[in-house]
């Protein structure tokens, strides 16, 4: 849960097409960092008591990328630029994140962690006390 998420974004037919192209976001939900306010203005949510669902924290960068100028050796991986984010992109974006996180998509993140967690935390619990190890069947422990 301390780790960084990514979510990608193509934005297409802008009126400025300096606007268009490949964006990431990089977020956390860690409960350890402190709500991001300016995430939680723009979806709504008072940051001094946001509620019980996942709400971004720590910091939280919007970048676009590029593909590398450059040609690429072979071997050397995929290279990319990121440039800065113009500011007449930042209200698609307002709306981009409103409908995410009040989609069921968003609602249901910290749901499949939670259970994530609780099954990794049996199995450790499992190999410390030397139990049968736990099996999946049909997707259920």
């Amino acid at each position: 849960m301390h780790s960084i998420r990514i979510q990608m974004l193509g934005v297409e037919n802008q009126p400025d097409k300096r606007n268009e192209g490949e964006y990431i976001i990089y977020y956390n939900l860690s409960p350890a960092l402190p709500v991001n306010t300016a995430m939680a203005l723009i979806v709504g949510v008072n940051p001094k008591r946001p509620g019980r669902r996942p709400i971004w924290r720590g910091d939280v960068v919007i970048v676009k990328t590029q593909e590398w100028p450059l040609p690429i050796g072979m071997g050397e991986g995929a290279h990319m630029d990121y440039v800065d984010v113009r500011l007449s992109v930042m209200s698609l974006f307002n709306s981009c994140i409103r409908r995410w996180y009040h989609s069921e998509g968003w609602a249901n993140t910290l749901n499949t962690e939670q259970e994530m967690r609780e099954y990794f935390a049996l199995i450790f619990t499992a190999y410390l006390t030397k139990a049968q190890p736990l099996k999946w069947t049909a997707g259920i422990l």
